[in-house]
């Protein structure tokens, strides 16, 4: 009976937390899912068109990216690095697949694999990789991307 009590509660805290939204109704998580594949699309093309002030509007203030080899930045250490890595004509293309968005409320993630072809000495690299991205819902409905952790196959 105490472990059926302990189950019970769990389950209704999660469901009053906001996890529980896989009963949500098919419309909102389709366009969740649809404004999540927005930002992917748009961090590819900023990317690649170096656009460091539209990069950086697609992430949360509180957010944390944990790249291969490197330390984790915070968002105000993105703001002052960004600038200085988005240089025209060093990004020949970038491609993300996003292999699975799940919603959860006001949090949503995504895992998939990317491939960058970055420009060195005039030479074009492939590079491929995986990531799995927190999403946090913003106060006007937005999303924006809360933490990313990414790293490379090579």
């Amino acid at each position: 009976m105490k472990t059926a009590m302990t189950v019970f509660l769990v389950s209704a805290a999660i469901g009053l937390s906001g996890f529980g939204t896989a009963w949500a109704a098919e419309g909102s998580q389709n366009a969740d899912v649809k404004a999540i594949q927005d930002i992917w699309v748009t961090y590819q093309t900023t990317r690649v068109a170096a656009d460091a002030d539209a990069w950086l509007a697609l992430w949360d203030e509180d957010a944390l990216k944990m790249g291969q080899g490197r330390p984790t930045q915070t968002y105000d250490e993105l703001v002052a690095s960004a600038p200085k890595k988005f240089v025209p004509g060093t990004l020949a293309a970038m491609q993300i697949d996003a292999g699975e968005i799940v919603v959860l409320g006001d949090w949503a993630f995504s895992s998939g694999t990317y491939s960058v072809d970055p420009i060195k000495d005039g030479e074009t690299m492939h590079l491929e990789g995986k990531f799995l991205s927190v999403f946090k819902r913003q106060d006007d409905g937005s999303w924006k991307i809360y933490r990313d952790s990414a790293s490379m196959n090579q």
